[in-house]
């Protein structure tokens, strides 16, 4: 039964179609203003003194949690889809080892870019 509340549902309900769900989404971009709400939620957060906050289902960073830590473990960088001239012989030795193919290319391309950015750092020092 459909409430009629938007004009999307008011459309449909005219039309004999019911309305289960919309869904609304709000994409906010960096640079974007605060709200006035979340400018005083901001507010009422930095007012909490740290004694007041529960840590008590937070455990503890020591060394030994810090040795075990990897950095970048569910980094995941955003694709771009991209056309690029390969020679034939390099991309028949990738399609040959199977399925995945592309994300081995893009593997060796991120090793080959680490190293060199690697490289660049020490030859600055």
């Amino acid at each position: 039964m459909p409430f009629g509340s938007s004009r999307l549902e008011k459309r449909a309900a005219k039309k004999g179609i019911a309305i289960i769900m919309a869904i609304v989404r709000y994409e906010r971009k960096p640079g974007d203003p605060l709200t006035r709400r979340q400018k005083e939620n901001l507010k009422r957060i930095a007012e909490v003194k740290d004694e007041h906050i529960d840590f008590s289902d937070i455990p503890e960073l020591t060394d030994e949690w810090f040795a075990r830590a990897v950095r970048g473990k569910f980094y995941r960088p955003v694709k771009e889809i991209v056309s690029i001239r390969l020679d034939k012989d390099v991309l028949a030795f990738y399609r040959s080892q199977g399925a995945g193919y592309q994300t081995r290319i893009n593997d060796a391309l991120r090793g080959a870019m680490q190293a060199a950015l690697s490289a660049r750092r020490k030859a600055r020092k």
